[in-house]
C-alpha cells in the first residue's frame, strides 16, 4: 500500500513543475509580456487621466458609455444620438460591461482601461504568429513591438473608445 503524499509535498511538486515550465519560456516571450504590460498600464492611465482632466473629446465615448448604461437598465434609446443604441452599431460585446454598470463600477474610465488591456493583449498572438512564421522568437518580439508602437493603436487606446478594438486579439488568436 502506497502512502499518499501530503498537501505540502503536492504543493512543492506543483511549484517545481511551474517553475520548470517558466524557465523554458524564451526571453523574447517574457519581453513581449513586459512590453504589453507596460503598454496596458501606460495607455490605461493616459485614458483615465485624459478623461479626468476633461480632455475627452470623443463623441463615441458618450455614445458607448450611455448606451452600455442604458442596456444595463433594460433601455435602448440614446439621447446622445436620438436613436436606438443598436441602431448605431450592433456590438454585443457591450453586454460584457453590463455587470460593472449594475454595481456602479462602469463608466468611461473602465472602458479606457479595458480597451488598453485588450489592445496590449493583441501583442501576444502577433508575437506567436511572427515567431512561428520566421522561426525566430526575436522576430516575434520585433513584430509585437511594432504593433505596440503603431500610432493608431496608441491613439485609440487613450483618445477614444470603440468596442471593435476589443476583438483584435481574439481575431488574431483565431
Amino acid at each position: 500500500m502506497s502512502e499518499r503524499p501530503s498537501p505540502r509535498d503536492r504543493l512543492a511538486e506543483l511549484t517545481f513543475r511551474v517553475v520548470e515550465r517558466l524557465r523554458m519560456i524564451h526571453p523574447a516571450a517574457w519581453l513581449t509580456f513586459l512590453f504589453a504590460f507596460l503598454f496596458a498600464v501606460l495607455f490605461g492611465r493616459l485614458g483615465v487621466s485624459n478623461h479626468r482632466n476633461y480632455g475627452t473629446w470623443s463623441y463615441d465615448m458618450g455614445i458607448y458609455d450611455q448606451g452600455i448604461w442604458l442596456i444595463s437598465r433594460g433601455e435602448q434609446f440614446m439621447s446622445v444620438r436620438g436613436m436606438n443604441f443598436w441602431g448605431h452599431h450592433f456590438n454585443l460585446i457591450a453586454y460584457l460591461f453590463v455587470p460593472f454598470y449594475w454595481f456602479g463600477l462602469g463608466g468611461p474610465e473602465l472602458l479606457y482601461v479595458v480597451q488598453a488591456i485588450a489592445l496590449a493583449w493583441a501583442a501576444f498572438p502577433i508575437y506567436l504568429i511572427a515567431r512561428d512564421k520566421f522561426a525566430k522568437p526575436w522576430i516575434g518580439l520585433l513584430f509585437a513591438l511594432v504593433y505596440l508602437m503603431y500610432a493608431p493603436v496608441q491613439w485609440i487606446s487613450w483618445a477614444m473608445f470603440h468596442p471593435e478594438a476589443l476583438v483584435i486579439a481574439p481575431f488574431l488568436y483565431a
